[in-house]
């Protein structure tokens, strides 16, 4: 990018992201209370499929595949952010969003040569 418009769209897009932060509500938060936030959804997520495997009875729905497709963004995540780190701290997350993943025969990453 030419270093006119890369001065110029830079800073627009760095204020953008930071006005959209703070809309979203998570820009009011400092890191620590955001992480605080992320651990406890994701517990509750755990919590959920304790019982059954599954977020709503004994069988997918779609909110499972909700659930697991971004739970395998947040896993899969190259480079590995807070928020993966996180996610990865509680394995059943992981086992869940690649059951769903084969249930349904879709991967959110890329599957190396051996499978």
């Amino acid at each position: 990018m030419p270093l006119l418009v890369r001065s110029i769209v830079g800073p627009m897009a760095r204020r953008q992201m930071r006005q959209t932060y703070d809309l979203l509500g998570l820009g009011r938060h400092t890191l620590d209370e955001q992480k605080a936030f992320a651990l406890r959804d994701l517990n509750a997520i755990k919590d959920a499929i304790a019982d059954t495997g599954y977020l709503v009875g004994n069988r997918m729905t779609v909110y499972d595949f909700t659930a697991a497709a971004m739970l395998a963004g947040i896993l899969d995540n190259k480079p590995a952010t807070w928020l993966t780190n996180i996610a990865a701290g509680i394995p059943t997350l992981g086992e869940y969003a690649e059951k769903i993943q084969s249930e349904i025969g879709v991967f959110g990453r890329l599957l190396d040569e051996s499978g």
